[in-house]
């Protein structure tokens, strides 16, 4: 507070910048209202999150520390270390502050419905809902984007995977997690160049690899990983560089964006003469620090959706 010199309070310090000498305050009168809000227990200009701003050049928001229980972030769906990236179709924190975010609070009501966009960075998932309206769910979904051009042709009837379970790879580098049926057949080994350098960490999951890998009715997914060095990349090389030849039909090569990846997609259809769909997707981060190299038998509908899962899930620990 700022007092008098006998002791009256006129205002309330909010800033200051101690090398010029420089404070701000709020007037004491400005101060009463919200003064007798909190008092009553009542949130100001808050949706209840505790936030600050973070903005890497590549993704800008609030970032969530904590959220109070019964609040309408919580009520939404938010939770401890999402980032919300935009509230009312509103970009947060592009110049590094809080200022957009207090904005958008301060000139809507508390039980106002707000759009509201989040990255959940621990499953990469892009997820918008409403504050006092929708939930939060998934924006993207590579899995049903699959299905939806494929147009049924994988069959129903080989249930859904209900366990997963985390695998690296031998270098430490890789995460995800793949159904535990899956995992009775784990290839952690990386990539060599002919000198024995490592060129890409590596991870292969399968029933069973060998018939994975040679036939086309056994699900399974392989996933590599490789530094940049330095340059810019280019998907749809990579993907050249990897492309298979298989007894498929060629559907064609397709954008990849789920907010924090992009790259470009190959599908294959009806491989094998089972129906069977196989997908090989190149992208990268929005910095390019490195790329990722996946590739997806799917047999079933169950198989596809697997996908899902594994995109949320995987993960690369730099160095």
């Amino acid at each position: 507070p700022i007092v008098t010199a006998d002791g009256k309070v006129v205002g309330i310090h909010y800033a200051g910048n101690s090398s010029t000498r420089q404070q701000y305050a709020i007037a004491r009168d400005e101060a009463l209202g919200i003064l007798a809000l909190l008092e009553a227990e009542q949130d100001v200009t808050s949706i209840g999150v505790n936030g600050s701003a973070v903005n890497d050049g590549q993704i800008s928001g609030i970032w969530v520390s904590s959220v109070k229980s019964g609040s309408p972030a919580d009520l939404a769906g938010i939770q401890g270390g999402d980032i919300i990236n935009t509230i009312e179709g509103l970009v947060l924190a592009t110049d590094g502050t809080m200022a957009d975010y207090c904005d958008i609070l301060r000139s809507h009501r508390a039980e106002d419905v707000l759009s509201i966009e989040v990255l959940r960075y621990a499953t990469q998932e892009v997820l918008a809902g409403q504050l006092n309206g929708d939930e939060l769910a998934q924006v993207f979904s590579f899995a049903q984007e699959i299905e939806d051009q494929v147009g049924g042709d994988l069959t129903g009837d080989g249930g859904t995977y209900d366990e997963f379970v985390e695998v690296t790879d031998d270098t430490g580098t890789l995460v995800m997690e793949v159904p535990v049926a899956w995992s009775t057949d784990i290839d952690g080994s990386p990539i060599l160049d002919d000198d024995g350098s490592i060129l890409a960490a590596s991870i292969q999951a399968s029933v069973n690899l060998e018939d994975f890998w040679s036939t086309y009715a056994t699900p399974g997914v392989v996933f590599y990983a490789s530094d940049s060095e330095g340059q810019e990349l280019d998907m749809a090389a990579v993907l050249d560089e990897f492309a298979g030849s298989y007894e498929c039909t060629y559907d064609g090569r397709y954008d990849y964006d789920d907010g924090v990846y992009t790259g470009f997609y190959d599908l294959y259809v009806d491989c094998g003469g089972v129906g069977s769909v196989i997908v090989e997707l190149a992208a990268a981060p929005g910095g390019q620090q490195y790329y990722t190299y996946l590739l997806i038998q799917a047999v079933t509908e169950a198989d596809l959706d697997a996908l899902d899962h594994i995109l949320n899930t995987f993960f690369v620990l730099e160095e």
